[in-house]
């Protein structure tokens, strides 16, 4: 049985939509939802370089807060978790995974072409290949 799903958040155009589609299927589980939003800093080139991460983590901070309002008000269990990640969230998403033992991660996909996907990858992909449990795409 899915007790623990864990809902990384962003605050993209698709969020508000992979939020109603998890808290409805964590309803019908009976199950607590983990909010996570990963501030994603740049992977400076020059180690000289320092980039405060406080005004990014406060405004993550503010963002969750607002999220976790929205899941709450719609009848679910809810915790919630902010992560900095210097490259590709995608691996912090797999890390936190793996550290909160969830059953079942439920992300977004946000539709980029194939081609794009080929090059690039995608944070879902990545998710999906390396989570620890099973992962739900949401188109």
């Amino acid at each position: 049985m899915i007790r623990k799903i864990l809902l990384p958040v962003d605050d993209s155009e698709y969020a508000q939509r992979n939020i109603e589609f998890t808290c409805e299927l964590a309803k019908k589980l009976d199950a607590e939802v983990t909010l996570l939003h990963v501030v994603t800093m740049p992977a400076s080139m020059v180690p000289e370089a320092y980039v405060d991460s406080k005004p990014f983590l406060e405004a993550g901070e503010k963002f969750l807060d607002g999220i976790k309002r929205k899941v709450e008000e719609l009848g679910v269990k809810a915790s919630s978790s902010i992560e900095v990640a210097y490259g590709n969230p995608a691996h912090t998403i797999v890390e936190y995974t793996k550290k909160g033992e969830f059953e079942l991660v439920a992300l977004g996909a946000r539709g980029r072409s194939r081609m794009r996907n080929l090059i690039l990858g995608s944070v879902a992909d990545t998710v999906a290949r390396n989570a620890p449990c099973p992962v739900l795409i949401i188109r």
